[in-house]
């Protein structure tokens, strides 16, 4: 088996992180609450005008989330080169800058 290397893991990662987080979450979601109600609670429920548009938001706006999220790992994951390389010119406290950077944004 081929080696997938440093690019092939960090693609695998980054869709990984939209598929659970874009699919997966409101998947999860709709599979909870299915199972956390029954009929009795189910007919005591009424839609109020707008309740489809919003619910059909809902998947969109987590995929926009995933798609954020795995944008930033990208990004800080293909800043990495870019700190050794500034390290070696003698730029050491941008590496420290950067790592913040990417607690903030996770």
């Amino acid at each position: 088996m081929a080696k997938a290397g440093p690019l092939g893991l960090l693609a695998a990662i980054a869709i990984a992180t939209f598929l659970l987080l874009g699919y997966g979450f409101p998947l999860a979601m709709r599979l909870a609450a299915a199972f956390a109600t029954d009929d009795a609670m189910r007919a005591q429920l009424s839609a109020a005008p707008g309740d489809a548009d919003l619910a059909a938001k809902i998947p969109r706006q987590f995929r926009r989330v995933a798609a954020f999220a795995a944008a930033t790992l990208v990004l800080i994951a293909a800043s990495e080169p870019i700190c050794r390389i500034r390290a070696a010119l003698g730029r050491a406290g941008d590496r420290h800058r950067l790592g913040v950077i990417a607690m903030i944004f996770l």
